[in-house]
């Protein structure tokens, strides 16, 4: 937690709810107030429109955006809604409907004499708090390191974050989750792909990978979000939707786990063969082998079966690109669950694809059914765009990470970045 007030009284209320609230997620860095992109969701359903560059009171004034949100989900019966931004947040209506009950009040004013010296140069203020900058008084460089800190706690145990675990106390229902990549809202038809906008620059490398925005949304599609808001989250209209049950945030965990650092690694071989020439067979071994453990539940050979290759690829990639969602009948689907169990399915459809293909190009090759020089660049080229599409070819963790008795030299960049 960290204290960003910089003058005046600084409370803290503490409270917890009496029963389970209901509550609507909004996805992304939704509690970020920027003006490039992380608001667009929050813009297109609460004004019904999306503007390139929004202005500065509609991007910044929470008061006034919490009060349209209420005055939205008073309609569909909802609490309040839960936002991102290093942690979540949760914005409740009316704490006495929702049964909020409060704990204490704790006073976490610094006395202005060692703490909030209202103009004083020596203390940090930086407007934009941004880290290891605060706001204030003298807790607030290290209160914007605790705030991150403490967000980090429920990111669970993904990608290599180590042991933290994962948010238990807001439990999605994926079976009533909306979309704005949803095929059926055409006027966005294209727009979820390509760099970041023009000139824009993110502090501390925050920013959207691709470029993600909903400018251009149309009212007719807009007017299908809001129908589609009503049918999910109304009472007497959800509590009819059909619904398979599927925990669909851990197919695409397992999904993700099962396909993702095979498919990077084996990206990295076929770079080095493509240098390495006396290398190639050995590599394109390797490569084998990565391969062969990501499709193993599906692979068969057509000399154990009988059948010809052509059949044994399609075979194949039948069975791999219909593992998590093929047994589910359509009956038991909801309109909402239907865009996951499609998307899972043509995801999994194009990595069952280019790891078949692989494979077999990698055993003719090695088995001197091919020609003697490999082309590498035929086959590393649809696995760089499938790992460009699904975001896996971006930077996330050290390959190799520091042990608690190694140390490092502190460059002196660092050292005047920790020194504000």
């Amino acid at each position: 937690m960290g204290i960003y007030g910089q003058f005046g009284t600084n409370a803290l209320v503490t409270m917890t709810n009496r029963k389970a609230l209901n509550v609507i997620y909004v996805d992304g860095h939704s509690a970020s107030l920027t003006t490039t992109g992380s608001l667009d969701s929050q813009f297109a359903i609460l004004t019904g429109e999306v503007k390139q560059d929004p202005e500065y009171d509609q991007t910044y004034d929470e008061n006034a955006r919490a009060s349209a949100w209420c005055e939205y989900l008073s309609d569909l019966k909802m609490d309040g809604i839960v936002r991102m931004n290093a942690g979540f947040e949760v914005m409740v209506c009316d704490y006495a409907v929702s049964g909020l009950q409060q704990i204490s009040v704790t006073n976490m004013t610094v006395p202005g004499k060692d703490g909030s010296k209202k103009g004083d140069p020596k203390l940090p203020n930086d407007p934009n708090r941004q880290p290891p900058h605060g706001w204030g008084n003298i807790f607030a460089e290290q209160g914007s390191w605790e705030w991150l800190r403490s967000g980090t706690w429920h990111y669970g145990n993904q990608a290599g974050t180590g042991g933290m675990i994962k948010e238990r106390r807001v439990i999605l229902d994926l079976c009533r989750m909306i979309t704005f990549y949803d095929p059926a809202l055409q006027s966005l038809s294209g727009s979820h792909h390509g760099g970041i906008r023009g000139n824009d620059t993110y502090q501390n490398g925050w920013g959207f990978r691709r470029g993600h925005r909903l400018v251009g949304i149309s009212q007719e599609d807009m007017a299908k979000v809001y129908d589609w808001n009503r049918k999910a989250y109304t009472v007497s209209d959800s509590k009819h939707l059909p619904c398979s049950g599927t925990d669909w945030q851990l197919v695409t965990e397992t999904i993700t786990l099962q396909h993702k650092a095979r498919l990077r690694e084996v990206a990295r071989l076929l770079r080095e063969a493509e240098t390495s020439s006396d290398e190639t067979p050995r590599l394109l071994g390797n490569v084998r082998s990565l391969i062969h453990a990501a499709i193993v539940s599906h692979w068969e050979y057509p000399e154990a079966t009988g059948k010809s290759l052509a059949e044994t690829r399609d075979a194949v990639k039948t069975r791999c690109s219909s593992a998590y969602s093929g047994h589910i009948e359509l009956q038991f689907v909801n309109e909402f669950e239907l865009v996951l169990k499609t998307a899972v399915e043509e995801v999994l459809q194009r990595l069952c694809s280019v790891e078949v293909d692989t494979f077999i190009w990698t055993e003719e090759h090695l088995n001197g059914q091919a020609t003697p020089t490999p082309d590498l660049r035929s086959i590393l080229t649809p696995i760089k765009s499938v790992l460009h599409d699904l975001g896996w070819d971006s930077w996330e963790n050290c390959p190799r990470q520091c042990a608690e008795h190694v140390r490092l030299p502190i460059t002196r960049s660092f050292q005047n970045l920790m020194s504000g």
